[in-house]
Parts: structure tokens; C-alpha cells; sequence
């Protein structure tokens, strides 16, 4: 995506370096017409840089936006790929424990308790979790009920979590769309969760038939799932998490700096524009210099 980007920006460098070069060569011919005395003002020379600059920087911007943004073609499981990666790639992990349970049909913990975030990223990039599932219906809730079994302590099959989390130290990230069948029981967090963000993925108004029936984003699902457990729900299918709503779940972690690519994208693109907007008119303003007005001669007639 990076080496995109810069090729891109690279052509548009070329493109109007040429252009000024041939501007340039027009300007000389009729510079007598243009300018008094026949040469601009001396800072005019930096004009043709700052637009190749510029236009460079428009086009590294816009193009990493149009990338790094949801194109609408992405599958529910990819574009939660995307969103907890980009989660991770913003919080401080350091002395963290990370748990990840999958779910589709049932719930199947898959890392419990790790440090490392490659494990976790591992997981997100070359895992094929949806092999551990048989096609059906799928249940939400029997994921919230795993992630609360992990934080009790209790055993899950082979595997047992040595002692339970320590109270108000866990966060619960649910990213589904939200299609599920109903719990069988009254699902409660327990005290170990300080709070839950819940992220809708899938477009809400057009779904896809899936086992028998139409399957889409159920925001209004999601809504009242993250309202029950005092948490926040985000859609996730248009953009990002806002790295202050992020901010907000870990307030313990240190202040965030909106460092991403993305944002170097907006910036790049902010300036790109500003200086292409305000070049021409400051060049029609002081481009060119003040006209020599020739001296009156004053004659006296003598009476």
C-alpha cells in the first residue's frame, strides 16, 4: 500500500514538473508583456517547487485514504481483521493479557492470557478459524459466556485459567454483526470487566443469505447488547475506532497521539490543498513587480 502511495505521488510529481518546465518555457517569450522590466519577483522561484511538492503530497494523501479506507467489498471476518488490528496497533501493550475466543456457531477459546501480541496478531492474519466451525446459526452469547468463564477462572475443557482477573482490569471487545439466536439465559459481565465495546461489521441495510435466511449488521442488536453491559457501540463498517473513544477504555494507559498513517494522510492532504488554493493568488498579488512611474516635470510659466 506504502510503495502505492509513493508511485503514485511520484507520477504526480513528474507530471507537473513537466507541466512548469513547459509553463516556464512559454513565460520567457512573453516575459517583456508580463512583468515590468521583464522578470518576476525574486521569491517566484520557489513557486514551481512548492507546487510539485504540493501536488505530491495531495496525491500520497489521497491515495492512502482511498486505500487504508473500507472499499465496501470486504467480507465480515476481514473487516474485523482490520479493526482489531487496528486497535492493537494504538494501545499500549505492554504488561497486557490479551484472550481471544472465536465464535460462529458455539465459542472456541483460542489464545488465553498472552503478552505477546504476535500471538494475537498471528491469530488475526493467517488463523483460518472459521475450519474449527460447522455451518449454522450463530450464538453471541455463548461467546460472552466464554469470556466470562475465562475471567472467573473456571476450566474450559483441557485448559484451565490459573486464577480469576483481578477486578475492573478487564475489557471486553465484541466485534459480530450482531445476527445471532437468542441466549438461553441472562447474560451478565462479571466484576472483573471494567466495561465492552461492542463493533458492528456487515452493512445494516443490505444483508446476504445465509442459513436460510437474510444475514446483516444488526445495529439495533448491537445497540442494546452494549447498552446492558454500560458499554459503547461503534459501527465499524464505514471507518475506524476514533483513537479518543479508544482512549477512553483505557484510561490507565497513557495519552494517545494520533501518529497513524491515516492521519499523516489528512495532514499531507490538508497542506497539498492549502498550497495549490493560496499559490496563484499570492503569486497575482506579489508575483510580479511594482511598475517604475516615470517622474512629472513641473513647469512654471514666469509672468
Amino acid at each position: 500500500m506504502v510503495n502505492t502511495a509513493v508511485g503514485i505521488a511520484s507520477v504526480v510529481a513528474i507530471i507537473v514538473a513537466v507541466g512548469d518546465l513547459l509553463h516556464h518555457w512559454r513565460s520567457r517569450r512573453i516575459a517583456l508583456l508580463a512583468f515590468p522590466g521583464g522578470t518576476p519577483r525574486a521569491w517566484t522561484a520557489i513557486a514551481p517547487f512548492a507546487r510539485i511538492i504540493a501536488a505530491a503530497l495531495l496525491g500520497w494523501g489521497l491515495t492512502t485514504l482511498v486505500m487504508t479506507g473500507p472499499n465496501g467489498h470486504e467480507s465480515r471476518a476481514s473487516r474485523a481483521r482490520d479493526i482489531l488490528r487496528s486497535i492493537l496497533s494504538r494501545i499500549d501493550l505492554t504488561h497486557t493479557q490479551m484472550s481471544i475466543v472465536a465464535l460462529y456457531n458455539g465459542a472456541k477459546p483460542v489464545v488465553i492470557d498472552t503478552i505477546d501480541p504476535e500471538v494475537v496478531r498471528n491469530v488475526l492474519e493467517d488463523l483460518p478459524l472459521d475450519h474449527a466451525f460447522t455451518p449454522g446459526k450463530t450464538t453471541l452469547y455463548d461467546a460472552i459466556a466464554t469470556c466470562n468463564t475465562l475471567a472467573t477462572g473456571s476450566a474450559i475443557g483441557p485448559n484451565a485459567v490459573p486464577q480469576p482477573w483481578p477486578p475492573g482490569q478487564a475489557h471486553l471487545i465484541i466485534v459480530s454483526d450482531g445476527d445471532s439466536a437468542p441466549p438461553t439465559d441472562i447474560v451478565r459481565l462479571p466484576s472483573a470487566f471494567a466495561g465492552a465495546l461492542v463493533i458492528g461489521v456487515g452493512d445494516a441495510s443490505r444483508g446476504l443469505s445465509i442459513d436460510g435466511h437474510l444475514s446483516r449488521q444488526e445495529s439495533s442488536t448491537l445497540h442494546q447488547l452494549a447498552g446492558r453491559f454500560g458499554g459503547h457501540y461503534f459501527d465499524g463498517n464505514r471507518r475506524h475506532l476514533p483513537t479518543d473513544l479508544l482512549a477512553e477504555l483505557f484510561p490507565t494507559r497513557g495519552e494517545y497521539r494520533r501518529t497513524g498513517l491515516g492521519d499523516l494522510a489528512l495532514v499531507a492532504v490538508v497542506i497539498g490543498s492549502a498550497i495549490l488554493a493560496f499559490l496563484p493568488a499570492l503569486l497575482d498579488l506579489a508575483g510580479a513587480p511594482h511598475p517604475v512611474r516615470p517622474k512629472r516635470n513641473l513647469h512654471h510659466a514666469a509672468s
